[in-house]
C-alpha cells in the first residue's frame, strides 16, 4: 500500500506540472498563429487537469475513510466537477471544430444549425446521465417513471415546440433547402406567399431574408406544411419575364429580332439558355410581347429586369418603334441636322448639296447608359457623331486588359473604320451617359470619301491623332509601312485615302 502511494505521489508530482508545461508551449504555439483551437487547449489546462489532479489526489490518500463516507462525501462533488469542466471543454472544441456560419478557418466543418445544437445538447445529456448513473447512483428508470405523468402533462403543453423540433429534424434530414437558397412559401393561388433567402435553420424555426432585407421566422412546423418553391436548388439559374406592348404597324417578327438581341447585350442576362422572346396577345390597340430570360444568382434578378426593361426603351427608340398611341420618332427635327455638320470641323469641305444629300441617308439613334455601340475587332457599321451624350473609347492591350483610349462627346465621332471595306475596329466604343448619334451608313460613308478628297484629309488629321494614342495605350510597334504587327485592326492613313480616292478601292 505504501509503495503504490509512492508510486502515485511520483506521478502527481511530476506528471501534473508536466502537462501544465506542455499544455502551455501548446497554447503558446496556437496563439502565435491566431489558431482558435488555443482556446480548448486552455480551458483543459485551466479546469480538466486541477480537477482530475484533485480527484486521484483524494481518492489515494484517504485510506481512513470508510468507502461509503469517501465516495459519497468527498468523491462524488469532485468526481461532478471533473465531468463538469469535461462538458464546458467539449463544448468549446465543437464550437471551434463546427460552424453553422460561414467558415472562418479551412479546416473547419459547416453544418446546419439545428444539427450543430443538438449535437451539443446530445453532449451534455449524455454525460449528464453518466454523473446521475454512475457517479450520484441515481436510478433513471425509476425517475422516468416517477415523473411519468408530469412528463405527459410537459408534452402537452409543449405540443407545439416539440412539433417544431420534429418538423426541424425532418427538414434537415430532407434537405429541401440550405442556408443561402432562396425559397418561396406558400400557395401562390391562395394569394398567401413569402419570398427570402435562407439565413438561419435551428431547432424551432427558419428564418428569412426577404428581398427589402426584412427578417421572417417562420415555425418549422407552419414550414413543414406548407408548399416550398426553391428557386436555387440543383439549378441556380431563375427565368424573369418581361411584358412590352408595340403597335400594329410594327412587324412582329422585326420586333421578336430587336427585343431578343436587347435582351442578350443586357449585362447579367444568362446566354445558355439564352432569351426567348413570344407573341403572347393581339389587344385592341396593340401586341403584347413577352421577353423571357434567364439570370445566374437569384440576388441580382431585380436588377437585372431592371437593365432589360430599361434598355428596352433606347431600343425602341432607336429603332422607331411604336408603343400604342405613341410614337418614339426622332427627337431632332430634320432641318436641325443640316446646320449641326455645317457646324463640325471635319465638314467643313462640304458643299451644301453634298450635305443635303447626306442628311437624306442620316439615322438617328439613342444609346442607354453602359449600351456597347461599337465592339473591338469587329465591322463598323457607320461613323457616327455625336448629338449628345458622352462616348467612353477602350481597347484590350497586349495583356488582355481593358484600357481606357478616349473620352467623346458632342461633335465628335467614332466608327471610323467604316470608311474602309473589310477593317475592323480597333477600339470598343460604350455610352456612358444617355447617348443620341447621327449616324453615317457604311456605303455613305464611303462614297462620301471617294467623291470628297478634301474631306477625306481632313478626316485624317483627326484620326491620325487617335491612331498616335491608341498604339501608344495598346503597347503596339509599327513596322516601316505603318501598319500594326498584331491582331489589332490597323488604323489609316492619309495614304491609304488618297490610293481609295484614285483607285475606288482600299490600297
Amino acid at each position: 500500500m505504501e509503495q503504490s502511494a509512492i508510486v502515485w505521489t511520483l506521478i502527481l508530482a511530476l506528471g501534473f506540472p508536466f502537462f501544465i508545461l506542455v499544455f502551455g508551449e501548446i497554447i503558446e504555439r496556437l496563439e502565435r498563429r491566431n489558431n482558435p483551437l488555443a482556446n480548448f487547449f486552455r480551458k483543459l489546462r485551466h479546469y480538466v487537469l486541477p480537477s482530475l489532479a484533485v480527484f486521484l489526489l483524494i481518492r489515494q490518500f484517504q485510506p481512513q475513510l470508510s468507502q461509503t463516507t469517501q465516495t459519497e462525501i468527498i468523491l462524488r462533488p469532485i468526481a461532478t466537477i471533473f465531468w463538469l469542466a469535461i462538458i464546458y471543454s467539449t463544448l468549446s472544441l465543437i464550437n471551434i471544430l463546427l460552424t453553422p456560419k460561414e467558415k472562418k478557418q479551412s479546416w473547419q466543418f459547416r453544418i446546419p444549425s439545428l444539427l450543430f445544437h443538438s449535437l451539443r445538447m446530445s453532449v451534455i445529456l449524455i454525460i449528464a446521465g453518466y454523473i446521475f448513473d454512475a457517479i450520484w447512483e441515481v436510478d433513471l428508470g425509476q425517475l422516468a417513471t416517477a415523473l411519468g405523468v408530469g412528463s405527459l402533462v410537459i408534452a402537452l403543453a409543449l405540443q407545439d415546440t416539440l412539433s417544431n423540433l420534429v418538423s426541424g429534424f425532418l427538414l434537415l434530414f430532407e434537405a429541401p433547402f440550405k442556408i443561402g437558397d432562396w425559397l418561396r412559401v406558400g400557395d401562390i393561388e391562395e394569394g398567401e406567399v413569402l419570398e427570402g433567402e435562407v439565413i438561419e435553420l435551428n431547432w424551432r424555426a427558419v428564418r428569412l431574408r426577404t428581398a427589402d432585407r426584412d427578417i421572417v421566422i417562420i415555425p418549422n412546423g407552419v414550414l413543414g406544411g406548407n408548399i416550398i418553391y426553391n428557386y436555387t436548388l440543383m439549378d441556380p439559374l431563375h427565368a424573369e419575364r418581361v411584358e412590352i406592348t408595340f403597335s400594329y404597324q410594327d412587324p412582329p417578327n422585326q420586333v421578336k429580332q430587336i427585343l431578343y438581341e436587347t435582351a442578350i447585350a443586357t449585362g447579367g442576362v444568362y446566354r445558355e439558355p439564352p432569351p426567348e422572346v413570344r407573341t403572347m396577345a393581339y389587344e385592341e390597340t396593340s401586341i403584347l410581347y413577352e421577353v423571357k430570360f434567364y439570370v445566374k444568382n437569384f440576388d441580382d434578378r431585380d436588377d437585372v429586369k431592371d437593365a432589360v426593361t430599361t434598355r428596352l426603351y433606347y431600343a425602341a427608340k432607336r429603332y422607331h418603334l411604336n408603343f400604342p398611341e405613341q410614337v418614339l420618332g426622332e427627337t431632332i427635327s430634320p432641318q436641325e441636322i443640316p446646320r449641326f455638320l455645317q457646324t463640325l470641323p471635319y465638314c467643313k469641305s462640304l458643299n451644301q448639296t453634298t450635305i443635303d444629300t447626306l442628311v437624306k441617308s442620316i439615322i438617328v439613334k439613342d444609346y442607354g447608359i453602359d449600351e456597347l455601340i461599337v465592339r473591338e475587332g469587329e465591322i463598323d457599321d457607320g461613323l457616327f457623331i455625336i448629338w449628345a451624350g458622352i462616348v467612353q473609347l477602350t481597347l484590350c492591350d497586349r495583356a488582355r486588359e481593358e484600357r481606357d483610349v478616349a473620352r467623346l462627346e458632342r461633335s465628335e465621332f467614332f466608327g471610323e473604320m467604316a470608311l474602309l471595306p473589310r477593317e475592323v475596329s480597333p477600339v470598343s466604343a460604350r455610352a456612358i451617359q444617355d447617348l443620341t448619334v447621327l449616324v453615317i451608313p457604311r456605303e455613305t460613308a464611303i462614297q462620301l470619301i471617294a467623291s470628297n478628297p478634301q474631306f477625306a484629309f481632313e478626316m485624317t488629321q483627326y484620326i491620325d491623332e487617335r491612331r498616335k494614342i491608341i498604339q501608344t495605350i495598346a503597347g503596339l510597334e509599327q513596322d516601316w509601312n505603318g501598319r500594326q504587327n498584331n491582331a489589332i485592326a490597323p488604323i489609316f492613313s492619309l495614304e491609304s485615302l488618297q490610293n481609295f480616292n484614285n483607285n475606288g478601292d482600299e490600297s
